[in-house]
């Protein structure tokens, strides 16, 4: 065997490798699915070009379905798994399509703020702290907010209304 013949049914086998590893772990990151596709486009020989990949896929995809009634059933499975797999790839997504997967996503997330970012609004105005203090039972307001709530003659924190003074305020990191 010619050494050039080796070092392609090393790169054969390695990408059968990356498949078999992608479907088992159920990779589903865009790096690992482009990464993948060069891979098959340079043992395979065609250019790596973002319109050429994205046609070889789009014909690969098409042949896959359109073969007749297959006898073994794990094979047209693994074809399935590996056309899904590709399909992750952002490489031979088309700008529109990559827009309107995005605009999707961020839709799918609502217009709610993020749990993790409540933290960053203060409980009695309701807007992003710019200065925010912390009482001594671990909640946090802005400051001139809560000076104000306690300037009012409240004596207590307006969550847990425990007894507070202003002095016993500390900054918030």
């Amino acid at each position: 065997m010619t050494d050039a013949k080796y070092q392609e049914t090393l790169r054969e086998d390695e990408i059968k490798e990356k498949i078999e590893l992608g479907i088992r772990e159920r990779n589903v990151e865009r790096a690992f699915a482009n990464n993948l596709l060069v891979s098959i486009a340079e043992v395979i020989g065609i250019s790596t070009d973002q319109s050429v990949l994205r046609q070889e896929y789009e014909d690969f995809k098409n042949e896959m379905e359109t073969v007749g009634p297959a006898e073994d059933v794990a094979e047209v499975l693994q074809i399935e798994q590996i056309v899904a797999l590709l399909g992750k790839a952002d490489m031979i997504a088309t700008l529109e399509e990559r827009e309107k997967k995005y605009f999707s996503k961020r839709n799918s997330l609502g217009r709610q703020p993020l749990e993790s970012l409540q933290s960053f609004y203060c409980p009695i105005t309701g807007d992003v702290m710019e200065d925010p203090v912390e009482t001594p039972s671990g909640h946090s307001f802005e400051r001139c907010a809560i000076e104000k709530w306690l300037a009012e003659g409240n004596n207590s924190c307006p969550i847990t209304k425990k007894p507070l003074k202003a002095s016993a305020l500390r900054t918030s990191d």
